[in-house]
């Protein structure tokens, strides 16, 4: 855990996050428990960027940061831009005395130091190739259909400044666990999330193409998942037990990740134009008879 020292600037008037410098001497997006938001959203967010580093996609680094109501409350800036926080400003105890209590948030790290890079949420397909790791965006199709993601898939572009090629790197948001889905709809692997570009895909043609992330989602153990949900605050948890249904969750999709590719790659060729697995077609039709696991989950023990 990481303290916040200095508050930098918000997002915008609508968003429950703000830029703070930390007690690292590193700079975070740091998302608020906000008020119509549940706190559980932060502990979804934080497991998944967390497993998303630890099979190697690149995504800033997430901490749980403390942030004293002092320093709130002196940042007039985040304030007056966030009304909402006045609320915990202006909260009182039993003896009419404001509350100067530490809360813990999300923090995500800046990909770049502010001074020392560039970074875009948006990069023109004709520029890919000042891209140096389009890789990685087969390794993010396999994560998504492991962690039932849905929807775009959300990507920026960084350098700093002794680089010459950008890096993508991807944003993992959090979700209210008590929702079937992330995004609130059934599942279908053939729409799991995609960056808008599809050019990103074109040269994935092999099964190997998608190592060494397919094969690190496989490894994931018991003892890793469990190591990153214990960081989890227990205040993220909304007072109800999410995180275990969860994990078994997480472990039951890992037999499953390789034979919902399959059926994503077979429900799209033409975002595939190389693919050269001449058995996937014949692989698939023989699977689209067996019922895996997921299609009966419980909507509770799903995220």
């Amino acid at each position: 855990m990481i303290c916040a020292t200095e508050f930098v600037c918000t997002i915008n008037e609508s968003s429950n996050s703000a830029v703070f410098r930390c007690s690292d001497g590193h700079y975070y997006v740091v998302t608020f428990q906000g008020i119509t938001d549940r706190s559980a959203s932060l502990g979804t967010k934080f497991l998944t960027c967390k497993l998303a580093s630890s099979i190697g996609l690149p995504t800033p680094d997430v901490e749980v940061v403390a942030v004293e109501q002092g320093l709130i409350d002196h940042s007039d800036g985040l304030i007056s831009v966030s009304p909402w926080l006045q609320m915990f400003s202006d909260a009182k105890d039993f003896h009419g005395t404001t509350r100067k209590k530490v809360a813990l948030q999300c923090g995500s790290r800046y990909l770049v130091e502010p001074r020392d890079g560039k970074l875009f949420d948006y990069f023109p397909e004709t520029a890919l190739s000042r891209v140096g790791n389009l890789n990685v965006f087969a390794g993010a199709l396999a994560f998504d259909l492991w962690m039932k993601r849905a929807g775009a898939r959300q990507t920026v572009f960084c350098r700093s400044s002794h680089d010459t090629l950008y890096n993508a790197a991807f944003l993992y948001h959090g979700w209210e666990p008590r929702k079937c889905d992330p995004m609130g709809c059934a599942f279908d692997p053939a729409r799991v999330a995609m960056y808008r570009h599809k050019a990103v895909y074109q040269d994935i043609s092999e099964w190997c193409d998608f190592e060494p992330f397919l094969s690190r989602v496989g490894a994931v153990n018991s003892r890793i998942l469990e190591g990153i949900a214990g960081q989890i605050p227990a205040i993220w948890c909304d007072g109800c037990n999410w995180v275990s249904p969860f994990l078994r969750e997480l472990r039951k999709r890992q037999e499953i990740v390789r034979p919902l590719l399959s059926r994503f790659l077979f429900a799209n060729p033409d975002i595939f134009p190389n693919w050269s697995d001449t058995e996937l077609v014949a692989n698939v039709r023989d699977r689209e008879s067996v019922r895996y696991e997921i299609d009966n989950m419980s909507e509770l023990a799903v995220m």
